[in-house]
């Protein structure tokens, strides 16, 4: 991994020039947005979150491109460990020798090893993710349950929605948790949508599967109470995060829906919104400006000498949009 670390040039990829220059935009009063634009930021595909992480970064070490790698290295240790030792929470019946087996073919895996040296925002996303399935195991009580000689589910008194349980009092923090792992998962990366949704869903099937525990006339006043007790401080914790984000960062309300993905040409193939399309299709045509609204001809080609690179050629058009431009002259 270590060994992976300068092998991938800063900067050549158009993701990780795009969340450097997002980090950048951090420091600046402009607003949160691609700012190697002249005029102001302009909007990008990319959330906030992985961004954010590298602002830090970007704080502490100006001049240093090789650090901003260090967060998916860590991120990348970071979700070894949380496969191995939260393995009794993912996993009841398999043994830690599964986990073992795991976390050493994720860590070894040659796609963990390539991103591991990349600036981009899959390992933290993991991370995320990995921390919010953990709270979910803790919240539906995946350790509290026992089943009896007659094979009844028994629910002991720490599983959530017990109000009499010797550990109620903080029971609160992990839905709170939960919710800002939730925001940070969807405001990484986009397609952390589906996993939001699938854990409101599978946390509603598991209070139902709860409920059906007590007595018939008490299922339903429980579970309105308990879901609404839950849902609420899962929303708590979700929008005391974008709150601070945005009273205290350069992000501000509009930047945190992804409209430029209605725009995006490949985003908007994916969510059927420009019909057919068939990989012969060439690459040549027109795209939409996201700012102003004009169409300009898609540039084609990677500048390969000074006279192709020239300012307003095509190839200089091209290496703008990817965020090279001005990167490397700090």
């Amino acid at each position: 991994m270590l060994y992976n670390l300068p092998k991938f040039q800063v900067g050549a990829h158009y993701d990780d020039a795009a969340y450097i220059t997002l980090a950048r935009s951090f420091l600046h009063d402009d607003g949160y947005g691609l700012i190697n634009f002249p005029g102001d930021p302009r909007m990008a595909n990319y959330p906030f979150g992985y961004p954010l992480l590298l602002s830090i970064l970007a704080t502490l070490f100006p001049g240093e491109l090789v650090v901003y790698k260090t967060i998916s290295v860590l991120a990348t240790l970071a979700n070894a460990s949380l496969i191995f030792w939260g393995w009794r929470l993912l996993s009841r019946k398999l043994s830690y020798h599964w986990g073992l087996g795991v976390s050493l073919l994720y860590l070894f895996s040659p796609v963990t090893i390539d991103l591991s040296g990349r600036v981009m925002a899959e390992p933290i996303f993991l991370t995320f993710y990995l921390l919010a399935m953990l709270i979910v195991a803790k919240i539906t009580g995946q350790l509290s349950q026992a089943t009896d000689a007659t094979g009844v589910l028994r629910l002991r008194s720490e599983r959530l929605g017990n109000p009499e349980g010797s550990r109620a009092k903080f029971q609160w923090l992990w839905p709170v948790g939960l919710g800002i792992l939730l925001a940070m998962i969807l405001f990484t990366r986009t397609i952390g949508v589906s996993i939001l949704a699938g854990v409101l869903l599978y946390l509603f099937i598991d209070l139902i599967r709860q409920s059906r525990n007590l007595p018939r006339p008490a299922r339903l006043s429980w579970l309105i109470r308990s879901g609404f007790s839950l849902y609420a401080q899962i929303a708590l914790g979700a929008a005391l995060l974008v709150f601070l984000v945005v009273q205290f960062t350069s992000v501000d309300w509009p930047d945190l829906l992804p409209t430029k993905y209605l725009t995006d040409r490949q985003a908007a193939m994916l969510i059927g919104l420009t019909g057919a399309w068939s990989e012969d299709e060439p690459v040549t045509g027109i795209t939409q400006d996201a700012q102003n609204g004009t169409e300009a001809p898609a540039p084609t080609a990677i500048p390969t000498s000074e006279a192709e690179a020239a300012p307003g050629s095509s190839a200089s058009n091209l290496a703008q949009k990817r965020g090279l431009r001005g990167l490397f002259q700090d």
